[in-house]
């Protein structure tokens, strides 16, 4: 649970970070974070979709090697 609640936090602060650079107009540091955040979407997309998906592709999978 202290790795959960310290990856949160450092979300957290991500993401308080990346709000503070669009109030303050800081356009290079802004675009950095966007980057990032863009990176870590995409890896909680493909790791929650690779878990509901699962089953469904290797009964897929299945069907093709037969």
């Amino acid at each position: 649970t202290s790795i959960i609640a310290f990856c949160g936090f450092q979300i957290f602060w991500f993401f308080t970070y990346t709000m503070n650079c669009l109030l303050k107009l800081d356009i290079l540091n802004f675009a950095r974070n966007i980057t990032l955040w863009i990176i870590v979407v995409l890896f909680f997309f493909k790791s929650i979709y690779g878990m509901k998906y699962t089953n469904d592709y290797a009964d897929i999978l299945d069907i093709i090697t037969h």
